[in-house]
């Protein structure tokens, strides 16, 4: 979903704020998209999510987080999201990485040595550009 903060004149979107668990509507309220950046942020840090990007991946445009499992969620300003396991050997920080980006099929051709193209069905990731997408 892509929100158009362009079709109102101040940049603000309606967002209705509601209960979890009984889906009472609590309140309206307008966000501009840098409000909505915030909350998504305040939102995993109350569910004990904590942020622990090093300066190296701000610089790369990459933000790290601690799930309260122990595991990592990585996400990055080119469209991907991964998560990492941790190892329970010593020498290994990270066990394994999973990529979180839904798939979808798509046609692949190609040409061989022979001359002969060759076609197929393969798996490509949907790239996440917005970041409050990618932090849902």
């Amino acid at each position: 979903m892509n929100l158009d903060f362009s079709k109102n004149k101040d940049g603000l979107i309606p967002a209705i704020i509601q209960d979890n668990t009984t889906h009472k509507v609590l309140m309206l309220g307008y966000l501009n998209q840098e409000s909505l950046s915030l909350t998504a942020i305040d939102t995993l840090t109350a569910l004990g999510v904590k942020n622990v990007t090093t300066n190296r991946q701000k610089k790369n445009g990459t933000t790290m987080f601690e799930l309260p499992t122990g595991d990592n969620v990585a996400e990055f300003k080119s469209g991907y999201i991964r998560k990492y396991l941790m190892s329970h050997q010593d020498k290994y920080k990270y066990h394994t990485c999973y990529q979180l980006n839904p798939t979808y099929k798509t046609k692949w051709k190609a040409v061989n040595s022979y001359g002969m193209l060759v076609e197929s069905d393969t798996n490509a990731r949907m790239l996440i550009y917005s970041r409050a997408e990618r932090l849902k």
